[in-house]
């Protein structure tokens, strides 16, 4: 019925909607009653309230498909008129009646779309929004139209007379904290959708009027990063010599609460709140375009500007650097910190002003670095690997990658090597640490593969394959497919002659010691969802050398308990059968080698083998 199918052509299925157009009516009456609060709900302990909102959920899912049949508009006209016959007896008892009407409002939130032309021109749309901040407030009735009114951002994006009215509805739920939330979700589909209509330095005076005033509400953390990413999207919109000072005039008051977090003793919790809100300003402001003549004309300093966010950036170096010292310590405020410089590094990497995070790398990846060998949290990590990815290829930032990479392998070398438990304890340096080291691989294997970091790199992986954490065995088992993966392209790739025979030198002198702990993996010390990743990492060292590998392996073999050598025998039959190792492009080799390291798996499983 609504064309998803080809059992129908086009007249047929009109024809269709019109004999089933009475049965959807009927729907969506029932579904309109399914969703009505019971009269008892205000007494709901908060699951069994949660439950019944999942149900909603559930039936607008329904309601959103009777609108394939019907069309949008005719069900919001259904709605509508559902609500007009119940405002008169919730007029007279607002506190008693408000279910009736939130039901109704919360069905036509359900039904947008933007496939159905006649959706933006129809009367009852307009009828409806005009309405919602009219109606008393009572119950959960106001949250449910706060978000409607967001839900229809898009239509508003084409009746922007309607704006001014509707966001000082919405603006007026961040007053009352259990509309909060729904009216800062609401800004940020306005302000979204909207951001053209709102990009007048009149309206963005007055937007920013309205954040400095929430800034005395009690919101959640959540509910304030979603009003400054809403005022992000309008301040992009603005002409490019705007954009800066708008940013700087909301970060101000979050640079002002930093500073006096850090003078006065705050806590962790109030400074990564407060980073997260300038976090998402560097991340969600994006000019369309680089400045034009007439602006650079009328503002000379724009003629090279870079991004607005570098700007900014630069402007509050020097408190993210007092963060550090005050609160270094803590992990949650440096992955929020580390965020800062993640989220504007990617905000420039595409559009005009791509690349213009670059001239941050030589000044940022050696302070990074220096707080990893003070306190060694995996973000700082991360951080390294985003502005390898972003700019491996400046030759000039050559030199700071090596002496990044080289520093910080040095710490997670000793830090991984501190205690028998130090590879579990930290899981979270594991996985970011073979990350940064596949991303080395990858685009720059000279840095790994020419350096004497190769060798404690591959032990420090062959210790940590056995690890539980799934992400980070994840990285390890990818850093190790990445090297053999290299090693068997050759001077395909982009390896250097020098680089191949290290890593040909690498795995002939510890191929043994790979074998065994791939062995040991499959065997069952990893859980055996993460077998099929283990497989192309047991091929790649198979096709290292034939001979020597098979040495390798029988001698894993014969290391596991005797239970196991007779599945291990099977296994290497399999994996160095003729099937298992014709070259095809087909994947029938690696399917072998799957099936038969999952075999293998199993059989150990079944035993209790390790």
């Amino acid at each position: 019925l609504n064309g998803g199918g080809r059992s129908l052509n086009d007249a047929q299925r009109v024809d269709a909607r019109g004999l089933f157009a009475d049965c959807f009516r009927q729907l969506l009456q029932a579904l309109r009653s399914l969703v009505e609060f019971p009269s008892e709900s205000d007494s709901w302990p908060a699951d069994q309230a949660d439950d019944f909102r999942r149900f909603r959920y559930a039936v607008g899912d329904v309601l959103t498909d009777a609108c394939k049949v019907l069309s949008s508009t005719a069900c919001i006209e259904e709605v509508y008129g559902a609500l007009q016959q119940r405002l008169p007896a919730f007029g007279a008892d607002p506190a008693g009646q408000w279910r009736s009407i939130e039901a109704c409002v919360f069905c036509a939130r359900q039904m947008i779309t933007s496939n159905e032309p006649a959706f933006f021109t129809a009367p009852v749309v307009h009828q409806l929004l005009q309405l919602l901040p009219t109606l008393p407030a009572a119950g959960d009735l106001p949250n449910t139209a706060i978000r409607t009114v967001g839900t229809y951002a898009n239509w508003l994006s084409r009746h922007a007379e309607m704006l001014p009215q509707m966001l000082t509805y919405v603006t007026s739920g961040l007053q009352q904290q259990r509309n909060a939330a729904a009216a800062s979700q609401a800004m940020k589909h306005l302000c979204d959708a909207c951001a053209e209509h709102l990009a007048e330095e009149a309206t963005m005076a007055q937007l920013i009027q309205m954040y400095l005033g929430t800034l005395s509400f009690s919101l959640e953390p959540a509910d304030r990063v979603d009003l400054v990413a809403a005022l992000s999207f309008v301040v992009s919109q603005l002409p490019l010599p705007q954009v800066l000072p708008a940013m700087e005039a909301i970060a101000r008051p979050l640079l002002q609460r930093l500073q006096a977090a850090l003078e006065g003793g705050g806590g962790p919790g109030e400074v990564s709140v407060l980073l997260e809100q300038l976090c998402a300003l560097l991340g969600k402001v994006s000019p369309g375009a680089r400045p034009t003549a007439d602006e650079v004309a009328r503002v000379p300093a724009l003629q090279d500007a870079l991004h607005p966010s570098v700007h900014l950036l630069q402007q509050l170096w020097g408190v993210l650097e007092a963060i550090f010292e005050r609160h270094g310590g803590d992990s949650r405020v440096m992955e929020k910190l580390c965020r800062c410089y993640k989220h504007t590094s990617r905000n420039t990497a595409q559009g005009p002003f791509r690349g213009d995070f670059r001239s941050l790398v030589p000044r940022l990846l050696p302070q990074v670095t220096g707080w990893f060998e003070r306190q060694p949290h995996s973000c700082f990590l991360y951080v390294a690997n985003v502005c390898l990815r972003g700019y491996h290829d400046a030759p000039e930032l050559l030199p700071t990658f090596r002496e990044t990479f080289a520093r910080m392998s040095a710490v997670v070398f000793r830090l991984l090597s501190a205690a028998p438990t130090a590879i579990p304890d930290n899981p979270d340096v594991v996985d970011d640490f073979f990350e940064l080291c596949s991303t080395v691989l990858r685009l720059h294997p000279a840095l790994l593969a020419e350096s004497e970091l190769l060798l404690s790199s591959f032990q420090c992986g062959c210790a940590a394959l056995r690890i539980q954490h799934r992400e980070a065995n994840r990285a390890v088992v990818g850093f190790f497919e990445m090297l053999l993966v290299l090693r068997q392209a050759g001077a395909r790739g982009n390896l250097s002659p020098a680089a191949f025979n290290g890593i040909t030198t690498l795995l002939v002198a510890n191929g043994a010691q790979l074998a065994q702990e791939l062995l040991l993996a499959i065997a069952g010390l990893v859980p055996p969802a993460r077998v099929r990743f283990l497989s192309p990492v047991l091929k790649g060292l198979v096709l290292v050398d034939y001979a020597a590998s098979r040495s390798w392996l029988e001698a894993a073999v014969q290391a596991l308990p005797p239970g196991g050598h007779m599945d291990g025998a099977t296994l290497l039959q399999a994996i160095y059968s003729a099937e298992a190792l014709a070259r095809d492009d087909r994947g029938a080799g690696d399917r072998v080698f799957g099936q038969a390291a999952e075999a293998f798996s199993n059989a150990c499983r079944r035993r209790r083998l390790l």
